[in-house]
């Protein structure tokens, strides 16, 4: 244990026992001064063994992270022991006061012993100023690193265990003094089997010479999807945002699908009613910098850049993806508002995983979302929100079949023609508490125009779009149960 790092300072605030105080608490004022007293000593014996000992003064030079000439060295024992002496006489004083048999008889001294030495008098007005200090003027004493305090201390660092503390997990700088890694990885695994009834398809089937309008029953899928996040961040983020984060995540998957039919996992016949597929994908990679604090509560604005996730509201009702995009965003007034300013081009998915496929292009696909937050509105522990989102799409023109050969767009109805369209989405979302009624909310109103009508003439000049959506979940506690309705409704469009 070095103390070194409270320099003069413990001294001074250290003032002889006041006699007016309980027995209790001089008893633990005696308790402090003995471990003081043990703690100063042992740091002089150190400093002064270190000026004759190279090994451990490069120990301790390692420790502290700062180079020890032989003055510097002398400097600390000499103040380690100025401190030491300051102790032993503090608890002299209060040995005085409750007497030197301690722990033992109040007021008496034990027979046998002989008297206690002459200690530091009480100081009986608490607002006299401190004792004076070892040194007029202290000097800088190094520190040490505290975020590998233990580490110093002889505990051996493990980096595959995630409950302790681990430079893996962003609990220490990886270098430097305010740069983390964060590694994070998960194993998904989901094994579904399920007896559902499948269409036969009116030219083929995979038992020729029945006339069922079902096929056999049974599916059954296997998904094996293996995610790693690194992330490097910047900063000392326990109350405020990192100022810089890259964060990287590639994620596997394996799956496996049987079903009773043939031509529903692949558009060609002739690939049977097994399919078995592996992916990479990458759903995460961006940067994020903060660009300033624009209060003392850490009020702020960052702006991310890259494929990152988003929300658009609490439910992700309506955007809610890891999309390629740019996002500013940030809180006022301490965090009770908080704003997001974003822009989505949208990637284009894997087929059979579901993942990020960079390998085709970029879709025409295009959002522009903002959105505001206010908390504890309109009473306290209810958050409020509104939305406005854009999207606009440009592929009226493209044909896009997916990896099993199927026609993905434009969608299978009506004349099968394609469109463009752009469409707003203007909501209100509400998630929190009034009292004890629990109470999730969500609201939208859509409006825009599509290029082409799928259920009209072959000439047209499109339609327009008008819908509306709503949807609620209250809900109430009652010790270990919750009651809970949920209901939603969706106009369509004529």
């Amino acid at each position: 244990m070095l103390t070194v790092g409270l320099g003069g300072g413990v001294a001074a605030a250290a003032t002889p026992p006041n006699p007016t105080v309980s027995l209790d608490q001089l008893r633990r004022d005696l308790t402090m001064a003995d471990e003081l007293i043990r703690a100063t000593s042992s740091d002089a014996t150190a400093f002064e063994r270190a000026l004759r000992t190279p090994a451990l003064r490069s120990e301790l030079e390692q420790t502290l992270n700062r180079p020890l000439p032989d003055d510097t060295l002398r400097a600390m024992a000499s103040h380690a022991r100025a401190e030491a002496d300051y102790w032993t006489s503090y608890r002299a004083g209060i040995e005085k006061v409750i007497g030197a048999e301690y722990p033992g008889a109040e007021g008496r001294r034990a027979p046998g012993r002989r008297p206690p030495a002459p200690g530091i008098e009480p100081v009986v007005n608490p607002a006299a100023l401190p004792p004076p200090q070892p040194f007029e003027q202290g000097i800088d004493m190094p520190v040490q690193d505290r975020w590998r305090i233990l580490d110093a201390l002889g505990r051996n660092e493990n980096p595959l265990d995630p409950y302790n503390t681990n430079t893996l997990k962003a609990d220490k700088p990886i270098f430097g003094d305010d740069w983390f890694l964060n590694v994070a990885a998960i194993a998904d695994t989901l094994y579904e089997p399920s007896r559902v009834p499948t269409g036969v398809l009116p030219t083929y089937t995979a038992r020729p010479g029945e006339k069922n309008t079902f096929g056999k029953y049974g599916r059954m899928a296997l998904l094996e999807t293996d995610i790693v996040t690194l992330s490097l961040i910047k900063g000392d983020t326990a109350f405020k945002p990192p100022d810089l984060e890259i964060r990287f995540t590639p994620a596997f998957n394996y799956n496996y699908t049987t079903v009773g039919e043939i031509g529903v996992l692949n558009v060609n016949p002739g690939r049977g009613r097994v399919r078995s597929d592996e992916f990479l994908g990458l759903q995460e990679a961006f940067l994020d910098y903060h660009l300033r604090n624009v209060s003392e509560y850490f009020d702020f604005d960052s702006v991310r850049v890259g494929i990152q996730p988003f929300n658009a509201d609490f439910r992700g009702f309506l955007f809610q993806d890891n999309q390629l995009g740019v996002r500013l965003f940030g809180d006022r007034d301490a965090n009770r508002w908080q704003y997001n300013l974003a822009y989505f081009q949208r990637l284009e998915k894997d087929t059979n995983s579901g993942l990020n496929d960079l390998g085709e292009m970029v879709r025409q696909d295009g959002i522009f979302v903002a959105n505001l937050f206010r908390q504890d509105f309109p009473v306290t522990g209810f958050t409020s929100q509104i939305v406005d989102l854009f999207n606009y799409n440009r592929e009226g023109d493209q044909f896009y079949y997916d990896k099993n050969g199927f026609l993905v767009r434009p969608a299978q109805i009506g004349d099968d023609r394609g469109y463009d369209y752009n469409v707003n989405y203007i909501g209100y979302n509400g998630d929190g508490h009034f009292g004890r009624l629990n109470l999730t909310v969500s609201t939208y109103w859509e409006f825009g125009h599509q290029s082409h009508n799928q259920f009209g003439a072959p000439k047209n000049d499109g339609a327009q779009i008008s819908g509306y959506f709503a949807a609620a979940e209250p809900s109430i506690d009652f010790d270990w149960a919750r009651i809970r309705l949920s209901g939603l409704y969706a106009s369509g469009a004529s």
